[in-house]
């Protein structure tokens, strides 16, 4: 009986349109359960969108009707809502499907690349064939129940398009060892195409893109063997085509209506100013590391400093931010190395911020799951340093570059939980690929 409904149950296991109706069902579900939460445009993602639909043009509407250019956000996800921005009020309908087939993409990505990491488990005879399966189904439920995913698919922001993204460009590099050298070359040109579009939902990704070419550059590739350097020098190359490709029209329309070649966003002034400012400096000198800062004397003071400066274009503003906070990190030195390690703990915070309104029981419940998932991450990844072939396995290098690339910075720019989103899958991905080989360990010959 049990040789029967081994098969069986393999056979559901193994269908990826299995893993997007379950995981679809709980997406839809906190969709439902949160219906007035897309009311909220705090980003002004889709006032962005609604203009672009009307007018033809990436900006805010003035007063007289006539649109003002803008970078301030990076234009993937306004472009994606503009096709939907006909209606006066917010298209909620709209919303759901597109964050909730992105959402239910990246569970069955996520599943996807498990299943490629436990291969080894399921050619092992001698190993349990459904660990494996088990392991990869492990992943994908936990990005559909994973609070920070849930929450940000219920929100008009980029979080949940830049986490499928993420997910999608590692699932489409992993194909990159199953094929001859020219369909190498497509596929790595393929993800750095993939890779601009991530640079135009989130501008960290700039730095994603450039440690990947990097790392190419300057690390052999353990997983197969003696790689020749000028076919990793080609794969490094190919990749800043691809990107290249997809973010030059962006810089290009940035020169010609802002008259500066503007790649990713013009946000960095004030996300850096808001992470290095004297009052958030003195805010760690009287209550230590705590998330709970007062955030309206800083939006107060930056009102009146632009009104005292009268800086004229959002090219101004942006270098008037970066000017003021690269003088409060010259002036509060300690400060910043506080603010560098408070940046850290609030990235990989376990728990909502004390003032947030969630209740005790549903804060307490976050902070468990987050406990122990970036505690068995952490204790991998610190396992890994000691066995440093691992990095250099050309499959796990988009992960490495994207967890190190976010990680560092937001040791500098504002840091909060939500950051983290677009590598949740790469957590759980680690995590369940430990757990399912160390299972797995005293069954192998």
């Amino acid at each position: 009986m049990q040789s029967l409904q081994q098969p069986i149950r393999s056979r559901w296991l193994d269908r990826w349109w299995v893993v997007a109706i379950v995981c679809g069902l709980i997406r839809l579900f906190a969709l439902m359960a949160t219906p007035d939460r897309f009311e909220e445009d705090t980003d002004a993602y889709w006032v962005l969108a609604k203009s672009w639909n009307e007018t033809g043009t990436f900006g805010l509407v003035q007063s007289d009707g006539t649109p003002k250019p803008t970078a301030y956000r990076p234009p993937l996800y306004p472009w994606i809502l503009s096709w939907f921005a006909r209606t006066e009020s917010i298209n909620r309908l709209a919303l759901s499907i597109i964050h909730l087939i992105s959402g239910v993409l990246t569970c069955v990505l996520g599943w996807s690349i498990a299943k490629e990491f436990l291969k080894d488990n399921r050619s092992n005879p001698q190993s349990i064939p459904w660990n494996s399966g088990l392991a990869a189904w492990v992943v994908s439920l936990s990005i559909a129940i994973d609070p920070i995913l849930i929450r940000q698919s219920t929100l008009i922001m980029t979080e949940t398009l830049a986490t499928m993204l993420s997910t999608l460009i590692w699932w489409t590099w992993l194909r990159l060892f199953s094929l001859d050298e020219r369909g190498q070359n497509r596929i790595v040109f393929l993800v750095g195409v993939m890779l601009g579009c991530y640079c135009l939902s989130r501008s960290s990704g700039l730095v994603w893109l450039m440690l990947l070419v990097l790392g190419l550059l300057v690390c052999r590739d353990k997983y197969r063997g003696r790689q020749a350097q000028s076919q990793q020098i080609s794969f490094a190359m190919l990749l800043l085509l691809g990107g290249a490709l997809v973010l030059l029209p962006w810089a290009i329309r940035n020169r010609m209506v802002l008259g500066k070649s503007i790649w990713t966003t013009s946000h960095g002034g004030y996300t850096l100013l808001l992470a290095n400012n004297a009052i958030l400096f003195e805010h760690y000198e009287k209550e230590s590391l705590s998330r709970d800062w007062n955030e309206g004397r800083f939006h107060e003071w930056w009102a009146d400093t632009q009104d005292t400066e009268k800086a004229a274009t959002e090219l101004d503003i942006d270098k008037q931010a970066n000017a003021f906070a690269w003088q409060a990190i010259w002036e509060h030195p300690v400060g910043f190395v506080y603010g560098c390690l408070a940046r850290f703990g609030w990235f990989w915070a376990w728990w909502p911020s004390q003032s947030n309104s969630t209740s005790p029981l549903v804060v307490g419940a976050i902070g468990a799951w987050y406990g122990f998932t970036t505690l068995l991450f952490g204790l991998v990844a610190i396992g890994a340093l000691f066995r440093i072939h691992h990095f250099l396995d050309l499959r796990w290098f988009p992960a490495i570059a994207l967890v190190v690339g976010l990680m560092g910075v937001h040791l500098i720019y504002w840091s909060n939980m939500r950051m983290r989103a677009p590598i949740i899958p790469i957590v759980y991905i680690v995590g369940a690929t430990f757990i399912a080989r160390f299972v797995n360990r005293p069954y192998r010959s």
